[in-house]
């Protein structure tokens, strides 16, 4: 092992009480203290140590004191014992019969005080891990000193209730000698050791990495308050869960639906990581079909489809697995997951209804009818005499056909004959971006005819639009909400869509005030400049702005009620005869999908720009 240096300070965990265990008589609890569970800290991701001689609990056997929220000078019980059992901490507490140790421990039975928190210093570590500018440090000494009743959990990297001394200390840190010294970041230190090469120092600005935690803890904050998330919930991810930990869950339990896929492709083969496009488009040049590509094809062929194939069947993965979002199921723009820098996309418009949290059926076949209720029961107050009238349940359908998406493409004949690493990923970027944003533009303005899909800005009977008729206004943005509201359809996942001109005047128009304006467009959450308006998502793309034909529409609805529907399989065509002067070989590719609104109510629309 390596010699090194680790600066902290006294540390803090948070538990809950097990109600099961108070003696109401003695005014006593038993409770676990701490785990081997890795908690978030500044210089790093902590481990509590639980083997022989690396927790000292002798300071807590010597009738250590039950404090009010780390308060030395609120002693409300004290600790009448202390023991390690597998690789938990466990203590006995006993609450004062002071008015106060009474009050507290009867919030304690009546579960209004759910939380304790433990101090401890810590003595020893050891380098466990190391992924970029995260390191994990297993402790090996550590010395609990106080318990506290708390009623919001103490967390070091929060800064709440952290007590009174918080001088950073240097520990005795292990680093594995195996370990690659360019994996932390090191100082030397001139005063350690005796010869050879100085002990290195674990270089942490503990002022910089509060700042940073605490800014994500506001963001934390905000994010629960704007989704109307539980108290306890955003507390118990404040205390020491990260940002992107909170995003998925709040994503999740607002009901952003992951992708779905067929049943056949969640059971996608180890193989299908050998699959290569430019493999199968050479293949269908020539007519000659062999390996693993031949055989996804034969066995898509085998499904039930509105026409027959005209070239080789790709399945949907081919590009799914190229095309990456932070999640596709909460969205972000398409990237390329591996094009290298010398191949460079084209600039196009940002697809976002995956981020909008749309509904996906994948892997379709036929035509599927979705049962919508149209008519339901009727409440009456009736007089003594009176009959009622019978309300009957009705019921109508929601329908998905394959509507045809085709793109059409030529590659260089020295192109599709590449099959480096680079190559295989443009060409799949190249032909599942053009498609998603086709698709994501259909979804958004679709007219409903000529074979494409209708849009949620072609939808009959939606809530009623706002006309801007000048410039935007924060007004003007709340009536869209009241509009779907007023048709109960406010639930789920609302957004808006505007466009990057619309937020460019947005953010110069002020919501409150003139001195210090608060202004209509709030925030920027995201590489893409997404933020808020009226205290939901706005999310930006110029797929509603792009053309005179959409003149800078504004959306918003419940998005969890757009469904997309697709069906198994991308045909491609590959055509290497009506281009054979240029050296080109053309290529279609065809995919089949719908899409459909379950309720049209629960879209409003702007009649005219957003961006005067």
């Amino acid at each position: 092992m390596a010699r090194a240096t680790l600066k902290v300070r006294p540390q803090n965990r948070a538990a809950s009480f097990d109600l099961s265990s108070i003696d109401a008589e003695k005014r006593m609890v038993r409770l676990s203290f701490a785990s081997p569970e890795p908690v978030k800290r500044y210089f790093g991701n902590e481990i509590l140590g639980f083997g022989d001689g690396e927790c000292d609990l002798s300071r807590l056997n010597n009738g250590a004191a039950l404090l009010l929220n780390h308060d030395s000078d609120c002693q409300i019980g004290v600790v009448e014992s202390a023991a390690i059992n597998g690789e938990r901490a466990y203590a006995t507490v006993r609450f004062s019969s002071s008015p106060q140790g009474q009050e507290i421990f009867k919030d304690v039975q009546d579960g209004i005080r759910t939380k304790v928190s433990v101090g401890y210093n810590v003595n020893g570590a050891q380098l466990v891990s190391t992924d970029g500018d995260d390191s994990t440090y297993r402790i090996t000494a550590w010395q609990p000193y106080e318990v506290s009743i708390v009623s919001v959990p103490a967390d070091d990297s929060v800064g709440v209730g952290r007590g009174a001394n918080q001088v950073e200390t240097e520990i005795p840190l292990e680093i594995p000698e195996p370990m690659k010294r360019s994996q932390i970041l090191l100082n030397p230190d001139p005063a350690a050791g005796g010869g050879g090469a100085p002990a290195p120092v674990i270089a942490v600005d503990p002022n910089q990495a509060l700042s940073r935690r605490n800014q994500e803890v506001g963001e934390i904050m905000a994010l629960g308050e704007k989704f109307n998330r539980p108290s306890a919930e955003i507390r118990s991810f404040v205390a020491g869960k990260t940002l992107e930990e909170y995003r998925s869950h709040v994503l999740a339990a607002i009901g952003v639906k992951p992708i779905d896929t067929s049943a056949a492709e969640r059971d996608i083969p180890k193989e299908a990581g050998r699959y290569s496009l430019m493999r199968a488009l050479r293949m269908a040049s020539t007519g000659k079909f062999d390996g693993l590509e031949a055989e996804f094809h034969q066995e898509m062929a085998k499904q039930k489809r509105q026409e027959a194939p005209q070239g080789i069947l790709v399945p949907d993965f081919v590009f799914n697995r190229s095309l990456t979002t932070t999640s596709l199921s909460a969205g972000g723009a398409l990237v390329g997951t591996t094009v290298m820098p010398e191949v460079i996309q084209l600039l196009r418009n940002r697809p976002v209804i995956d981020k909008l949290g749309i509904r996906r059926l994948a892997g379709l076949t036929g035509n599927v009818a979705i049962p919508r209720a149209t008519g339901g029961a009727t409440a009456y107050w009736l007089p003594d005499s009176g009959t009622v009238t019978v309300g009957n349940a009705t019921f109508g359908q929601v329908g998905l056909t394959p509507h045809k998406l085709v793109v059409a493409t030529a590659y260089s004949k020295d192109l599709v004959a590449q099959s480096s690493v680079d190559v295989e990923g443009y060409a799949r970027l190249d032909l599942g971006l053009v498609a998603s944003i086709e698709l994501d533009r259909a979804a958004l303005l679709g007219l409903g005819t000529g074979g494409e899909p209708t849009g949620v800005a072609n939808l009959t009977s939606r809530s009623t639009d706002v006309t801007f008729g000048a410039a935007a206004t924060f007004a003007k943005f709340i009536e869209f909400e009241t509009n779907v509201s007023a048709n109960n359809a406010l639930m789920g996942n609302p957004a808006y869509v505007i466009s990057t001109a619309t937020r460019g005047k947005l953010k110069q128009a002020a919501k409150i005030g003139s001195t210090f304006p608060v202004f209509v467009f709030d925030g920027q959450d995201s590489a893409f400049g997404d933020g808020t308006i009226n205290g939901y998502r706005a999310i930006v793309t110029n797929q509603v702005g792009a053309s005179a034909a959409t003149a800078n529409l504004a959306m918003f609805g419940n998005w969890d009620d757009l469904v997309l529907g697709t069906w198994s399989g991308i045909d491609i065509v590959v055509d290497p005869y009506s281009l054979v002067k240029q050296g080109q070989v053309q290529i279609v590719m065809t995919q089949w999908c719908d899409v459909a609104s379950r309720h049209n109510k629960s879209f409003a629309i702007s009649t005219d720009s957003a961006a005067q």
